[in-house]
């Protein structure tokens, strides 16, 4: 059963907040949840009525009575690793069999560079960048 929350100016001029039903495409006052003088009471009334409508259908609303706002201030950007990327492209390699010849850099080099094709020097710095895996440079 919907409920609807209306507002009628009575004959001492104060407004009645009430809630209503349709039954046959006729108005039905469910419940008189009171009447106001002002726009404060008014808009008290009409949370009251809200809430007593959320209690009768069990429903919880679908715009909450109160909103709660959190403050972008409170956090701080670390970063962002693109994980499910890498595990995608290492299990695509394991399937292919590419995972065999042992080296983790290899493989870490044929992600990245399938990602962003550039030099060994620079794929090192990008595994650590956009993985935060670190490889060690070696000279040889």
């Amino acid at each position: 059963m919907k409920y609807h929350i209306r507002k009628v100016k009575t004959s001492s001029n104060s407004i009645a907040v009430q809630v209503i039903k349709y039954v046959n495409r006729q108005r039905v006052v469910v419940k008189h949840i009171g009447s106001a003088r002002n726009k404060d009471e008014v808009i008290i009334l009409w949370n009251n009525a809200k809430e007593w409508i959320a209690e009768q259908t069990k429903q919880i609303p679908l715009f909450p009575l109160e909103e709660h706002f959190i403050s972008i201030e409170q956090f701080e950007y670390l970063g962002f690793q693109y994980t499910f990327l890498y595990e995608t492209l290492y299990k695509l390699q394991s399937r292919l069999g590419y995972t065999c010849f042992g080296s983790k850099l290899l493989n870490d080099l044929v992600t990245i560079r399938i990602i962003e094709p550039v030099s060994k020097l620079r794929s090192v710095e990008l595994i650590e960048t956009y993985f935060n895996i670190k490889h060690q440079r070696q000279t040889r």
